[in-house]
């Protein structure tokens, strides 16, 4: 059993060509989008039942179940088709936060180490909380929120206790829309956000509540929203909304919210290598390998019977006075792969006779006289022995008789 499966592994490394590790590669990186997006959205379940139709395909491949893998395979162009139409709106975000992985955007910009601004932050959102003040304050991270949210004032203030308390009064105008922070700056206020259709992250809170999720949703934005019945502070991150029990526990949030953003500004690769990711990463290259070695590599060994001719070659002193065959049929083994790169037109054996003594002899033919190249190897023969008479030439026996 060893034996085989290690005889299995290097032919599959001598098939592989530097294209296919690049195809894997190629789809690696899409399907570590597809898994970080499926993950933070409501499309998981989409996701996973595509998955176990898939699981079931390859079944049905292997067994050989036609019925069932015409079903499946319907099944499947349906399902994608849906998946669509109905997820465009989280497809389009996916390929927004595509975008944003712009690798040296930023590199060797100095990270701002500022907190004054999430001291007023924490200090503003303590005393909504005081006051029962509903508040929802949004605090942009490195992808773009742009195309999820609606409307607003534009304000570009820096971030202050009394700005925001000003801006959630209730006889502000503005009270019960969002604030947005860019850049440690208010940047407008009045602000719509997307609503979460996740009953189970929102819970039994209101619609600033499901504003938040929604966003955060939508992008890699850290959203605090301040419940004006309880008065209680919550903080929503990729789709996770929590309660924080205290102020130093809100202040720790953020600031560990700004070190990941500003280190993602400064080295952007960095943001792969969080827990995560490195699931994510693992997942997809597992996943493409899979699909690689199912659909896309060709280990199933064929043979094929190709007449090449024969070619001796003698020194000048010998000359051919006869041969018994001058083509031999031969049966290669291989790759349906292998064969595409194969020109038998120009499939010869040739055969060294330089040695041979004058008189008759039986040549054995071998892989050796054979021009093959790849992961084509030679099974058959036939003639596996061919007879040849040489002779000296004419012009080298009168040399030595004279």
């Amino acid at each position: 059993m060893t034996d085989s499966l290690r005889i299995e592994a290097v032919r599959l490394l001598q098939t592989i060509r530097w294209a296919d590790a690049l195809d894997v590669i190629v789809i690696s990186f899409v399907l570590f989008g597809v898994i970080s997006w499926a993950r933070g959205s409501a499309a998981r379940n989409m996701v996973a039942a595509l998955l176990a139709f898939g699981l079931l395909y390859l079944v049905s491949l292997g067994l050989d179940m036609p019925l069932t893998r015409a079903f499946l395979k319907a099944i499947l162009a349906v399902a994608v088709l849906t998946a669509v139409i109905v997820f465009q709106d989280d497809i389009r975000r996916f390929l927004d936060r595509m975008g944003a992985w712009r690798v040296g955007r930023r590199f060797g910009r100095s990270p701002s180490v500022s907190s004054v601004w999430i001291d007023d932050l924490v200090s503003a959102s303590e005393d909504l909380a005081d006051s029962r003040t509903g508040a929802l304050i949004a605090v942009r991270g490195r992808e773009s929120w742009d195309r999820a949210i609606r409307g607003g004032i534009a304000l570009d203030g820096q971030v202050s206790q009394p700005l925001l308390m000003s801006i959630f009064d209730h006889h502000s105008a503005g009270h019960d829309g969002a604030a947005l922070v860019e850049k440690e700056r208010i940047a407008r206020f009045a602000a719509h956000l997307p609503l979460s259709s996740n009953q189970v992250a929102v819970g039994r809170h209101g619609t600033r509540h499901a504003a938040a999720v929604g966003l955060s949703e939508t992008c890699d934005a850290l959203v605090i929203v301040v419940s004006e019945e309880t008065g209680t502070i919550s903080v929503a991150e990729r789709g996770v909304l929590a309660a924080v029990a205290s102020a130093a526990e809100l202040r720790a949030r953020l600031e560990q919210f700004q070190a990941r953003h500003e280190e993602r500004h400064l080295k952007p690769w960095k943001a792969l290598w969080t827990h995560h990711a490195v699931q994510n990463a693992v997942l997809a290259v597992i996943v493409s390998l899979s699909l690689w070695l199912f659909f896309a590599h060709q280990s199933d060994v064929v043979a094929r019977s190709v007449l090449v001719p024969i070619e001796l070659r003698l020194s000048e002193a010998m000359t051919l006075d006869q041969v018994s065959d001058a083509e031999a049929r031969i049966t290669l083994e291989g790759t349906a792969r292998a064969f595409e790169s194969l020109n038998e037109d120009e499939l010869v054996a040739v055969v060294d006779l330089s040695h041979l003594t004058p008189g008759s002899h039986l040549v054995e033919l071998t892989q050796d006289h054979l021009n093959l190249t790849g992961t084509i190897s030679l099974s058959g023969i036939e003639p596996r022995f061919i007879r040849v008479f040489t002779e000296k030439t004419a012009t080298d026996s009168s040399t030595i008789e004279d």
